[in-house]
């Protein structure tokens, strides 16, 4: 799993890789995002789109992120219906040691999306004036996944990915 840091977020994440030699299906953009003074990250699968959130990090969590992203990413796909060792296999996934943070490959459609993303979420946030965590771990595991998106054909990540794993829903 490579995942490709914003600019802000490689100063909260060490990158420990400097180029990428991976096929597509281990490539991922992570982007850092702020609420109620905690740090967020979102991560966005290349190929799919299909993302997931680890929420409310501190200093103190970087020395288990790789585990935090692991299992949200397990939770996600719990939630989304997807077969997690399915899912796993194909995203070459097998250990926390499997995970590298590379600079930012400014992919501007994969953080085009992710900002789509996000900005949806901030509106459900003003819309249901809820605890914000709770509105946004609420958003990803019940419909931030399911969104059309118009340049993949107006499937959703979770379409995208199924087809990747040939399960056909």
């Amino acid at each position: 799993m490579e995942i490709f840091v914003t600019n802000k977020l490689s100063e909260f994440i060490q990158i420990n890789k400097l180029d990428s030699n991976q096929s597509e299906n281990k490539k991922w953009s992570a982007n850092i995002f702020i609420l109620d003074r905690k740090k967020n990250i979102i991560f966005t699968h290349k190929e799919t789109l299909y993302s997931f959130i680890v929420t409310d990090l501190t200093k103190k969590d970087l020395g288990d992120l790789n585990e935090k992203i692991i299992n949200e990413l397990k939770i996600q796909l719990e939630c989304d219906k997807i077969d997690v060792k399915n899912a796993l296999n194909y995203f070459e996934i097998s250990s926390t040691e499997d995970i590298f943070f590379l600079k930012t490959d400014n992919d501007r459609k994969t953080m085009g999306w992710t900002n789509d993303l996000l900005q949806v979420n901030k509106w459900l946030i003003e819309k249901n004036q809820q605890d914000k965590l709770a509105s946004t771990v609420f958003f990803a595991h019940n419909g931030m996944n399911k969104r059309p998106v118009n340049s993949r054909g107006f499937l959703s990540p979770i379409e995208i990915l199924n087809d990747k794993l040939g399960n056909k829903k």
